[in-house]
């Protein structure tokens, strides 16, 4: 179902645009996200039961996966927006990226059944457990994530808001930290027997760490007019240090997750990009 919609997303961006391709599958998420509270409330209405098969299979439905699509087809804005014209509908970035965060925090666990998680749309939804059980996000989502702020970086500063662009970056750098905190927690739970977030953690992979190194790198573009470019440079060796570290630890990353972080000639290139435009030649060197 998810690839027939990728087809049909690739056909509405080629026709009206890629923001109402954006909109078009989210659309189609909010259809799903309300079919358990439609299948309830039919259920109490006509005083039926819904069999378990049904509420199976809509889990089928309703993955990561679904909620990545829309997060990737939203990022596809930004990198469009340079090239909006004619029936197509622009969107400045900051509003483009709210929606991704709104979607990506959609996956976020309530804390409570009587939460609130407020969508994208502006569509308020009291999480009910015994009706919607939303989908936890998986190291794709995190990675779509990173992409839309390295996106959103490289059009702000290209069009001279280095502030903004610096935000992103911001963002980024915390959203892997949190990761790793994150990662920490559950890999205790999940050595102890339980399981969080479904089994086994989230673990920043070698896409994670090179991603937002271009967010750093993209942000950096303008860096030369602000007082920003230490940040990068400093934020970009300091990744690098600790893919050589956890790539070393064998115990810890290889055969504890399967993850490999030795960095790439493509992660030395970015660091070394973010390097020159901060102008420290001393950092490029090293």
């Amino acid at each position: 179902l998810w690839s027939y919609m990728n087809m049909v997303l690739d056909n509405y961006r080629l026709i009206g645009g890629s923001v109402r391709a954006a909109r078009e599958a989210e659309s189609f998420l909010f259809y799903l996200l309300k079919l358990p509270e439609r299948q309830y409330q039919h259920q109490q209405d006509n005083n039926t039961t819904i069999k378990n098969d049904d509420a199976v299979a809509f889990d089928d439905f309703l993955t990561a996966n679904a909620v990545n699509i829309c997060i990737n087809a939203w990022v596809l804005c930004i990198m469009d927006s340079g090239h909006q014209s004619g029936n197509h509908t622009p969107m400045n970035v900051p509003d483009i990226i709210s929606r991704i965060e709104g979607l990506f925090h959609l996956m976020t666990p309530p804390v409570n059944n009587s939460d609130a998680i407020e969508l994208s749309s502006g569509v308020s939804k009291s999480i009910d457990n015994t009706v919607l059980s939303p989908p936890l996000p998986d190291i794709v989502s995190y990675n779509t994530l990173f992409k839309a702020y390295g996106v959103a970086a490289s059009a702000a500063a290209t069009s001279f808001h280095p502030n903004d662009a610096h935000g992103y970056a911001i963002n980024s750098v915390e959203l892997l930290r949190q990761m790793q905190i994150n990662l920490v927690s559950d890999a205790s739970t999940f050595d102890q027997g339980g399981e969080q977030g479904g089994g086994m953690p989230i673990v920043p992979d070698l896409i994670s760490y090179n991603t937002v190194l271009h967010c750093l790198a993209m942000a950096n573009s303008s860096s030369s007019r602000n007082k920003n470019s230490s940040y990068y440079s400093d934020q970009a060796e300091e990744l690098l240090k600790e893919m050589i570290l956890q790539s070393n630890d064998n115990m810890q990353y290889w055969e504890r997750y399967g993850v490999d972080l030795r960095p790439r000639i493509e992660t030395y290139n970015t660091v070394l990009n973010v390097h020159a435009k901060s102008r420290t030649t001393i950092g490029a060197r090293r």
